[in-house]
């Protein structure tokens, strides 16, 4: 008699395979996520490893904070200079130094980042 995997099992594979991957960061470990907004004005993010983040923002205050993978977003939580009660998740591509993509903003406005090699 032949035995066969049980549904969920196959089923859990199946969507595994599916799953969008989680973005590997290590080049944005070495350097600058700038992202301009429609007003020319540019902000910086700095990712560590150690799952915190330093940044300068469009207007030039500087900020820190925690990030997280959820899937295939990175999820930020400002702790300084205010703690923010909430958490904003967003994707990055694979992209090594001088890549680019679009995204918004926390209010919805549209950005254009890139990576930039160094800190």
């Amino acid at each position: 008699m032949t035995r066969s995997l049980p549904a969920f099992v196959l089923a859990a594979s199946l969507l595994a395979g599916s799953a969008l991957a989680a973005p590997d960061l290590t080049p944005a470990f070495k350097g600058t996520i700038v992202s301009t907004y429609p007003s020319g004005r540019s902000a910086r993010l700095f990712l560590n490893r150690d799952g915190t983040y330093t940044g300068i923002g469009a207007k030039g205050a500087h900020y820190a904070g925690t990030w997280k993978l959820k899937g295939e977003k990175v999820c930020l939580k400002q702790t300084n200079p205010t703690p923010s009660l909430f958490t904003f998740c967003q994707s990055i591509p694979n992209v090594g130094p001088g890549g680019t993509w679009a995204s918004k903003s926390p209010k919805g406005e549209p950005l254009k980042n890139r990576l930039e090699p160094g800190r």
